[in-house]
């Protein structure tokens, strides 16, 4: 499922990072890689605010939808 459909206050496994180029090794910099965990705190519309190793990031939801989670 994408990150845009994960359900609040759960950990959930980062299974695939589709983001190209520059935006894919700046999010994997930041732990948003395959097989890192993250919480998503907020999903409104589609805009995404989450934990990952400790810090919180916000993603929108174009590259929300570009990050697979299970």
């Amino acid at each position: 499922m994408f990150l845009t459909m994960a359900p609040k206050s759960r950990e959930v496994r980062i299974v695939k990072n589709l983001a190209e180029g520059g935006i894919r090794r700046y999010l994997e910099s930041l732990g948003v890689a395959a097989g890192e965990t993250l919480r998503v705190l907020s999903c409104d519309q589609g805009n995404v605010i989450c934990v990952v190793k400790g810090s919180r990031l916000a993603f929108d939801r174009k590259l929300a939808e570009k990050i697979i989670v299970e």
